[in-house]
């Protein structure tokens, strides 16, 4: 897994190594992110976080796509974060 974090007009990126459970019955992924194996350095302090979460997997009409949507909850705080990873 690949994620992109723009700040001001620099993107930074960082790529993890994931495990996880596919249920063909009900669509649904669970993801974990296990370990980085690229990053930048974040400014301001900043850090990568790791998580886990329950997404489920969706086909767009539109483009015959393939896309997983969700919610996952990281070890840098207790809200849940929406994401939508889409191949590219």
């Amino acid at each position: 897994m690949t994620i992109q974090y723009r700040y001001q007009t620099d993107i930074y990126k960082a790529k993890y190594v994931l495990s996880g459970l596919y249920d063909e019955t009900f669509t649904n992924i669970y993801i974990t992110q296990e370990k980085l194996l690229y990053y930048d350095i974040l400014p301001k302090g900043l850090q990568w976080c790791f998580g886990s979460g329950t997404f489920v997997l969706h086909r767009n009409p539109y483009r015959k796509k393939n896309y997983i949507d969700g919610y996952m909850t990281t070890n840098c705080g207790n809200e849940k974060i929406r994401m939508v990873l889409v191949k590219k």
